[in-house]
């Protein structure tokens, strides 16, 4: 057999012995989530298993790589990284104790001086995106909705102990386009430019921050035929994803401890200035600068990604762009907020 990225399996080091009736049977007949090994650390308390991908000639397997029994040591770590493994998986079965650790560990390894700040980024950026990929596919979790929460208070305190840090975490940015990392993308951007134009950390910005990470939620209702179109959307099918506003607005208001503000953002993300968005046609004076500052960055990490129907634009190219071809939609104050922590110092 071979790993992910076509390394020989056979015996791996570090790896635990384990009841070999259990790894025999491993396949493709459980559920398997991805859990980025940026954001598992070692000695810290991963009691879950964990599991390999690898490649046989019958196709993609999962290989049980750690018990429960067992935390993940700096050897066993440090393997993995050594032979490219850059995610990992976790069943169906310990979801809530992968999310458990997440909740537990990431603070800790933010809070430490022995983490370089790039790590940090990384740890934030990982974590929320493997978050967000669960959510999309089980939004009435409290459970995941909290953990989520959670990371978006490590990201306000982190982007507004040096706002600098915004410009080095879009540099870790996943451009090819994917719902979970465009909804992290999009809250990163948005905390930022908040922070810029004077919104201060605390309880308001973070309820704010819930509506940003989680403004596309909606789309998860929507059907894969319309997501991943390669051409242009026939009318009928512009309305149906015209919905995803109040897919997402019905999903989250199910949680006690999402916001009225966080729903804002949700339901007018893609109004415009103009009175022409979508989906209550706001006036001006309707739209709350937190829904402007979120639709600045929604289309400008829209802009920047690749799309299978469009290439990527440059940051500069798109900011442009929306300065002159979208002005009359956007408010101008938070691009050029933007356009203040993007620009080289």
């Amino acid at each position: 057999m071979e790993n992910s990225t076509g390394t020989p399996f056979a015996l791996m080091k570090g790896m635990q012995a384990v009841d070999l009736r259990r790894l025999a049977s491993v396949g493709t007949e459980m559920r398997y989530h991805p859990a980025p090994l940026a954001v598992l650390k070692a000695d810290m308390g991963a009691n879950f298993e964990i599991y390999l991908e690898v490649k046989t000639a019958a196709g993609r397997r999962y290989v049980l790589y750690k018990s429960r029994d067992y935390d993940l040591t700096k050897e066993r770590r440090e393997y993995l990284l050594e032979q490219g493994f850059k995610t990992l998986y976790v069943t169906e079965e310990d979801l809530h104790a992968y999310y458990g650790y997440i909740e537990r560990t990431v603070g800790t390894v933010l809070a430490s001086e022995a983490t370089p700040p790039r790590e940090k980024l990384q740890i934030i950026y990982q974590a929320t995106s493997s978050l967000m990929q669960h959510l999309f596919e089980r939004s009435d979790s409290p459970v995941l909705l909290r953990s989520n929460q959670k990371m978006v208070v490590h990201s306000i305190e982190y982007l507004a102990s040096d706002l600098r840090h915004l410009r080095s975490m879009v540099s870790l940015f996943v451009l090819d386009y994917s719902l979970f990392h465009h909804s992290v993308n999009v809250a990163a951007i948005s905390i930022g430019t908040a922070l810029a134009m004077g919104f201060r950390p605390g309880p308001e910005l973070e309820q704010l921050g819930h509506g940003f990470l989680f403004h596309d939620i909606g789309k998860n209702r929507l059907p894969l035929r319309i997501l991943r179109k390669s051409g242009p959307l026939t009318p009928d099918e512009i309305i149906e994803m015209r919905q995803h506003p109040h897919h997402g607005v019905l999903q989250m208001q199910r949680h006690q401890n999402i916001a009225t503000s966080a729903l804002d953002v949700i339901r007018h993300h893609h109004e415009k200035l103009t009175g022409e968005g979508y989906p209550d046609h706001l006036a001006r004076h309707e739209i709350e600068l937190a829904v402007r500052v979120c639709t600045v960055a929604d289309i400008f990490d829209a802009l920047t990604s690749h799309r299978c129907y469009k290439r990527a634009v440059s940051g500069y190219d798109a900011l442009k762009l929306m300065r002159e071809r979208m002005k009359s939609e956007l408010d101008d104050d938070c691009i050029l907020a933007l356009i203040s922590l993007l620009a080289p110092s």
